[in-house]
């Protein structure tokens, strides 16, 4: 998988990433939850990548499964259009506060 211009390794439902390269892209936090933002040439490029650095960042806080995390995020992660400019398109992959809770999850203090 290549995340941005960094190679990472997917094998057996492990997405394999450090967390220097996962946290090289914008994460941003409200009072709502946390996303992290990506850009692309195309909007399915930027959304797709998007959700997977935060499947990434996710595997690396929690002990869930590659499976367990798909339908997760299937019910309860949000893609989100943030710009559609020349030349790059921008989306962010959105999780609630409550979910992040749950897992333990706080990139910020």
């Amino acid at each position: 998988m290549r995340l941005g211009n960094r190679d990472c390794w997917k094998s057996n439902y492990n997405l394999g990433c450090n967390q220097e390269q996962i946290y090289s892209f914008p994460f941003v936090e409200n009072k709502e939850g946390m996303a992290v933002i990506v850009s692309s040439k195309t909007l399915d490029e930027a959304a797709k990548e998007a959700m997977e650095i935060f499947a990434v960042m996710f595997l690396l806080h929690t002990d869930l499964s590659l499976p367990e995390l798909v339908m997760l995020f299937t019910a309860a992660g949000q893609v989100q259009v943030s710009q559609i400019v020349d030349p790059l398109m921008t989306a962010r992959f959105f999780v609630l506060n409550q979910i992040l809770q749950v897992y333990g999850i706080k990139l910020f203090d």
